[in-house]
């Protein structure tokens, strides 16, 4: 599995249990953010990947490879709306990502953790981020 597959994994499990049913306007990686509305919630979605490593011996198509990352999901909502529209959402993320494996690519989840607030322009901050381990086979 690639890097892209990974990352459109992820990207679409995210418009499917959170950005669609939520109605949430959501920016991924390379897109430009800057037409967020001050008056909106949104997101933006990045996948980091992190140390890729063998993982067990063998002959060639038989060795497993494993690579970390994060899916970091950050929570914009209007300054002086409050946090708890906030708040609900980023449970709606981490219900869509704890503990949850992906068969292909092969995908697991760890437990998401949510930051605490703070201002960044005209809205509040969050984020919510989702460690994951991908395995390939080689």
């Amino acid at each position: 599995m690639t890097a892209q597959e990974v990352g459109n994994a992820i990207r679409s499990r995210f418009a499917t249990q959170v950005a669609t049913p939520q109605s949430l306007l959501t920016f991924y990686d390379n897109q430009d953010s800057d037409s967020a509305p001050p008056s909106a919630r949104w997101a933006r979605v990045s996948v980091l990947f992190g140390e890729s490593r063998q993982a067990s011996f063998g002959s060639t198509g038989g060795r497993q490879f494993r690579t970390t990352g994060v899916a970091s999901v950050e929570l914009y909502e209007p300054i002086g709306a409050g946090d708890g529209a906030q708040l609900a959402l980023a449970d709606v993320v981490v219900s869509a990502f704890r503990g949850v494996t992906l068969a292909s690519p092969s995908i697991v989840f760890a437990s998401p953790n949510v930051t605490a607030g703070f201002r960044d322009g005209p809205w509040w901050k969050r984020n919510v981020v989702i460690p994951f381990e991908s395995d390939d086979y080689a």
